[in-house]
């Protein structure tokens, strides 16, 4: 399960400002559980990608022993373009599907978002 969007330190500001601000994990690293990484066979800094019912985003790992089981979290504020240097991170909004949402309100669930891991193999 994807909690997206989470808050970090370094993920405000990113109408204005250049991603080379950001002084921790300026790629917006995907956090998981130390055992769903071993199961995964994934280290930090390995990439991955991640899939939900709406699409995937590639995403760099960040092994954790703050989070449960089964969960996986990524930041808000990264995927967008800054001038000519291309892609900054996970754009959230290709994981998050319209269909998986508030029966009233109509908004998206953002912090519960079914999602796949999968190891992307390593360069030779």
């Amino acid at each position: 399960m994807l909690i997206a969007g989470e808050r970090r330190a370094y993920n405000a500001n990113t109408i204005y400002r250049s991603p080379e601000w950001r002084k921790k994990d300026p790629e917006g690293s995907l956090s998981m559980h130390l055992d769903d990484a071993d199961r995964l066979g994934l280290s930090d800094g390995d990439r991955a990608l991640c899939r939900s019912s709406r699409g995937e985003v590639e995403v760099i790992v960040a092994r954790s022993d703050t989070l449960r089981r089964g969960v996986v979290t990524l930041p808000h504020g990264y995927g967008m373009s800054y001038g000519d240097k291309g892609q900054n991170g996970p754009y959230l909004n290709r994981l998050t599907d319209g269909k998986h949402r508030d029966p009233i309100a109509g908004t998206p669930f953002h912090k519960h978002v079914p999602v796949a891991i999968s190891s992307l193999a390593k360069a030779p």
